[in-house]
């Protein structure tokens, strides 16, 4: 008979030796999966904030790993070499790479803030070219980031203000100007524009705040308009519900030829106005 051979712990033994090692290798495998697709993707599609977070866990995970390869003594000290290697490549991503994403990789980046950049630091930034992190690199810009954190917050900034723009546009794309019968009169009268007069007021509100912003400047023609647009709307609406309010008080009056024989001159004039 062959000797009774414990098969169950042995494989948990390899299971648990192999475990740090699958995990050390997921998380290299990780690492240069996702700094290839941040080094060669163009800069508007690319989070910053997701790979800070991004390259902060995987770094965390090397620390782990690192630890536990010297628990395991002499025969993991190839993988915690790989491991502590590996830390100083994602170290040196964190402290030059990162920071240079997080202001260079917004889509507010215009022609205009690259040239501004260029002014600024004396590096030739080529046009025409798909920018990315590793052209940028390839410059030398992660030594001048300080420099041109100003022009990249205003890009930012910039490009809110243009979202909040168009956003503002948007909001009256399904807003409807409902009408409705009066009586038997054949005209038509305003109603319900409670949700129109607050658009109205909150739009008027916002857009006054954003023409105060320091970042404005690039759309100072539009914003201007878009506010003539509202204040205009705002005074149509008024003089429109005014006239509505005479009318609506006058018209049950001068329809009764009582009226209209006791007052006649007063009449006609309600008459001319009603048909216009």
């Amino acid at each position: 008979e062959c000797p009774h051979t414990d098969y169950g712990s042995r494989l948990e033994e390899v299971r648990t030796n192999l475990e740090p090692l699958e995990r050390l290798w997921l998380t290299v495998k990780s690492f240069v999966e996702k700094t290839h697709y941040w080094h060669e993707t163009n800069l508007a599609e690319i989070d910053p904030e997701e790979a800070e977070r991004t390259s902060d866990d995987i770094y965390r995970a090397l620390v782990k790993s690192s630890k536990e390869f010297d628990k395991l003594g002499e025969k993991r000290q190839v993988a915690k070499r790989i491991a502590d290697s590996l830390q100083v490549e994602v170290k040196e991503f964190i402290g030059e790479s990162v920071p240079l994403m997080l202001l260079i990789c917004n889509p507010g980046m215009k022609e205009r803030h690259w040239q501004d950049i260029e002014n600024l630091t004396g590096i030739h930034i080529p046009k025409g070219e798909m920018y990315t992190v590793n052209m940028m690199l390839e410059l030398g810009l992660q030594h001048h980031v300080k420099a041109i954190e100003d022009i990249c917050v205003a890009a930012s900034k910039e490009y809110s203000l243009q979202i909040a723009m168009d956003k503002m546009e948007l909001e009256w794309k399904d807003m409807i100007f409902e009408t409705k019968d009066y009586r038997t009169t054949g005209t038509k009268i305003l109603s319900g524009i409670d949700e129109i007069q607050q658009l109205l007021d909150d739009q008027i509100v916002k857009t006054q705040a954003m023409k105060g912003s320091r970042y404005i400047k690039p759309f100072l023609e539009q914003i201007g308009v878009w506010e003539g647009t509202l204040i205009s709307m705002q005074d149509i609406l008024d003089n429109w519900l005014k006239v509505q309010a005479t009318w609506l008080y006058l018209e049950p009056i001068f329809s009764s030829e009582d009226i209209m024989r006791q007052m006649p001159t007063e009449g006609k004039m309600f008459k001319a106005g009603d048909n216009t």
